[in-house]
């Protein structure tokens, strides 16, 4: 009989401790850039730029630093807010593309107008979803 309540309590307990658990973890408490903004030049000077232009090449970010989790994990561009009002934050928001680790990519030729344009970013990965809110900026002048 002892046998029989031991078995029967093991198999409630089993029973019990099973449920869906969410695979991995994602920590972005201490997720940032260094530096945490940019200059894009709409004008663009040969002695600083001439690479850029000479490959028509992107306004490029380093990597976001500092966040943690279980790999995959998928950077999306969550939002764009700008000094400038909600269209020019949204014209900024289509050129802008956002790669692996967090870096950021704006094009050479755009169409931003000169202002402050602030970024956050969504992180991802199985089971979780986090938005680090205004985590970059990017300053555009002429």
């Amino acid at each position: 009989m002892k046998h029989i309540i031991l078995w029967a309590a093991v198999l409630m307990l089993a029973v019990c401790a099973c449920h869906e658990t969410t695979v991995g973890y994602l920590n972005v408490e201490n997720a940032s850039y260094d530096p945490d903004t940019s200059i894009i030049r709409k004008n663009p000077i040969w002695d600083l730029d001439s690479f850029r232009m000479k490959d028509n090449s992107y306004w490029v970010t380093l990597g976001l630093q500092g966040y943690e989790g279980t790999q995959p994990i998928y950077f999306q561009l969550e939002s764009v807010t700008s000094n400038l009002g909600e269209e020019a934050a949204a014209t900024f928001k289509k050129e802008l593309v956002v790669k692996g680790g967090g870096v950021m990519m704006y094009p050479l030729e755009n169409n931003a107008r000169p202002g402050f344009y602030t970024v956050s970013l969504r992180l991802s990965n199985d089971g979780y979803s986090r938005v680090i809110e205004n985590v970059y900026t990017f300053k555009v002048i002429e």
